[in-house]
């Protein structure tokens, strides 16, 4: 059985580089300071806008220090919370993501942000909606027709 996992305290950053023609060296170093700071991050979102990311409240002040010498613009939103479902073995197969925006819709819910691999789905909301959010995630697993292999 596929249920829904929960983490809580969780805060989503958004990171523009101020200069273009040396984004992708700014983002790297970026990354590089996280990672030796022990910042573990996830749903990460690099494209041409900039990079997204979820990462643990309790990293903010290391996020803080990380940023501070770059030429960024940091985005915060906390009070957080990350549902996930993730396939493994014979679980039924994932929602569709058009199912979950639909269910999410119909629910009243809105994303801060989604992010869907093939074995796993995680959407980020404020903390108020997060036992909504789990019921919906678990509603749409439940209403994923299994497929014959």
């Amino acid at each position: 059985m596929t249920l829904p996992h929960t983490r809580r305290h969780v805060c989503f950053a958004s990171i523009i580089e101020g200069n273009l023609a040396t984004r992708e060296r700014c983002e790297s170093a970026l990354f590089a300071r996280l990672f030796a700071a022990g910042i573990e991050i996830s749903m990460v979102a690099v494209n041409d806008v900039g990079c997204a990311l979820a990462l643990d409240e309790c990293d903010l002040d290391a996020l803080g220090k990380a940023v501070k010498s770059l030429n960024v613009a940091l985005r915060l939103r906390t009070h957080c919370v990350r549902v996930s479902v993730s396939q493994r073995g014979v679980d039924p197969p994932l929602p569709s993501i058009s199912s979950v925006i639909g269910a999410m819709a119909e629910a009243g819910i809105c994303f801060v942000h989604l992010a869907a691999g093939t074995d796993d789905l995680s959407v980020l909301v404020d903390e108020r909606d997060a036992g909504r959010t789990q019921a919906v995630l678990a509603a749409c697993v439940v209403a994923t027709p299994r497929t014959a292999a």
